[in-house]
């Protein structure tokens, strides 16, 4: 983590990342930044925006499961074959974040922060072709199902949070 404080340490942009390196999808950077606004000793404003990764486990490149379904049409005996896929890849989050702290004295302060996460290559199962298998028997429908990356969401919302020091031993949060 590196820090820049320009004038007079009221504006500071605080940079960072996070190398990652994992066998399935190879470096992974994490980047963050944050620029933080101080005017005065009682308030401070700040933006940040940072990148985050879940790397697939094991189960997701290499998995072979079947489940067993009711008979479909004209009876024939039914199974969802789930397969890991291996170019399964991370699951990507950018994070972005604005807030304001005022802090009424040393001893209590009130956060507000306003938030939206973007979410890419979720997690989701794709259908394959539908195919007739005879062995081991008995014949039966098999409709295969992959692990993918194609589904995508976002959350947003508001934070508010405060902190006060009730004594040196005491703090509520």
């Amino acid at each position: 983590i590196y820090q820049i404080s320009l004038a007079d340490g009221h504006v500071s942009f605080i940079f960072g990342s996070k190398l990652e390196h994992n066998p399935f999808t190879g470096v992974e950077i994490q980047p963050g930044v944050r620029f933080l606004w101080t005017p005065d000793s009682h308030h401070t404003l700040w933006a940040a925006v940072s990148r985050a990764v879940a790397t697939p486990p094991n189960v997701d490149i290499d998995l072979v499961a079947n489940v067993t379904l009711p008979p479909g049409p004209n009876g024939v005996p039914t199974v969802i074959r789930i397969l890991g896929n291996t170019s399964y890849g991370s699951q990507d989050l950018v994070a972005y974040e604005l807030g304001y702290r005022l802090q009424t004295n040393r001893r209590f302060s009130i956060d507000l922060a306003a938030f939206y996460n973007d979410y890419r290559h979720l997690e989701s199962k794709e259908p394959g072709i539908p195919f007739l298998e005879r062995e081991p028997g008995p014949a039966h429908l098999v409709i295969p199902t992959y692990f993918s990356n194609e589904m995508r969401g976002g959350t947003y919302g508001v934070e508010i949070s405060s902190n006060w020091n009730v004594t040196s031993r005491w703090r509520l949060i």
